[in-house]
């Protein structure tokens, strides 16, 4: 996928944020979603941004879930990022009402090719929300 094609689908993805609610979890959107390279080969950084539409007065609670698809030894294969990371599930949970950026770590086995990014944020059944699950696959894009 060509940088200009990834800028377009960007594009229409907020468009949709606006004008088709329906592909948001009670208000909570991913806004977006940055990977870099660190110091260590094969090692990486992400960042999450996860925005609130709707100005309510509750917070959104819950946690981000990532799986990395793409080919290990030359066969398809998936990444939960709890099998590649040292990330707790308390270090990826969110509580917000505007705003909130996660970030995390993982390093990704020698052999393996990184296609697809799936990233899921969920929201946490409460008194306030009703359990929940937003996704979005990305394209494997470093920064």
């Amino acid at each position: 996928m060509s940088l200009e094609h990834y800028q377009v689908k960007k594009e229409l993805a907020f468009y949709e944020k606006v004008m088709a609610p329906e592909k948001e979890a009670d208000g909570l959107v991913i806004d977006n979603m940055k990977i870099s390279k660190s110091q260590s080969p094969n090692h990486y950084n992400f960042q999450v941004v996860l925005v609130q539409q709707q100005l309510k007065k509750r917070y959104a609670k819950g946690y981000v879930n990532l799986v990395i698809t793409g080919s290990l030894a030359k066969k398809p294969s998936q990444l939960k990022l709890s099998d590649i990371s040292d990330n707790t599930r308390k270090s990826l949970s969110f509580s917000f009402k505007y705003f909130q950026v996660i970030e995390g770590s993982f390093t990704l086995p020698e052999n393996f090719s990184p296609e697809k990014i799936h990233l899921s944020a969920i929201l946490s059944k409460t008194k306030w929300q009703k359990h929940q699950e937003l996704k979005k696959t990305l394209p494997w894009m470093v920064e």
